[in-house]
């Protein structure tokens, strides 16, 4: 059984690729790592006569399921981060103008990078349609679903009610939001080159086990 932790991880990638967390996606993220276990074990049948060394090789493709969400996940971040910073540039030149924040919303809904372009309108429409501003803006923060946004857009709420400096609040987050996504750069990139690293040396072992039992004929005949 996963853990609570495990599943709250899961639940996260399911809600950063707009998939609904429940039984049937689970299930269908299990039968990809299971599906993906049984090919390489078939494949594998080919190939070594030893059921041991089979299930060595295949067992780490039970997780391939939950590989594959949580990169499809953090490219869909990457791309929501992107078009954070430019929702952040284009919005700070449009509050320069008019200091309204849902005026400048209006102004840039065709200009920024999806998904903030479709959900700036949507955001827009609901207030056409009765609903209060600031519940609009709690709406598409959630949409959105990254802190920092979700924090900005309470500021933005509590100015919009009460009064403040929407440009000063817009100009201050795009610099610690910029900030941040900058050092999560630097990080990735530098447990991408770890990572390199320790790929190149399990290959080299990988090669070394196979070379050694490939020039011995005794324990070639047991795999």
């Amino acid at each position: 059984h996963f853990s609570m932790q495990k599943m709250s991880r899961l639940e996260k990638y399911f809600k950063k690729i707009s998939i609904p967390f429940n039984e049937i996606t689970l299930g269908i993220v299990f039968g990809i790592g299971m599906g993906a276990f049984l090919l390489v074990l078939l494949i594998s049948d080919y190939l070594f006569d030893n059921l041991i060394v089979r299930y060595i090789i295949s067992l780490p493709f039970l997780a391939s399921g939950i590989v594959a969400l949580e990169i499809i996940a953090e490219k869909k971040q990457e791309k929501l981060e992107d078009g954070l910073s430019d929702f952040f540039i284009q919005l700070k030149s449009a509050l320069k103008v008019n200091t309204e924040i849902i005026e400048a919303l209006r102004k840039i809904q065709n200009n920024v990078l999806e998904p903030f372009s479709t959900y700036t309108k949507q955001m827009l429409n609901e207030i056409n349609a009765g609903k209060l501003p600031e519940e609009a803006l709690e709406s598409f923060a959630s949409k959105i679903g990254i802190e920092k946004f979700s924090f900005y857009i309470n500021n933005v709420r509590y100015c919009h009610i009460y009064g403040g400096n929407i440009y000063l609040l817009t100009q201050k987050t795009q610099e610690v939001i910029n900030e941040a996504i900058k050092q999560k750069k630097k990080r990735k990139t530098e447990t991408k080159a770890a990572c390199t690293v320790l790929y190149i040396l399990i290959i080299i072992d990988f090669y070394m086990y196979f070379s050694f039992i490939a020039s011995n004929q005794y324990y070639l005949h047991l795999m």
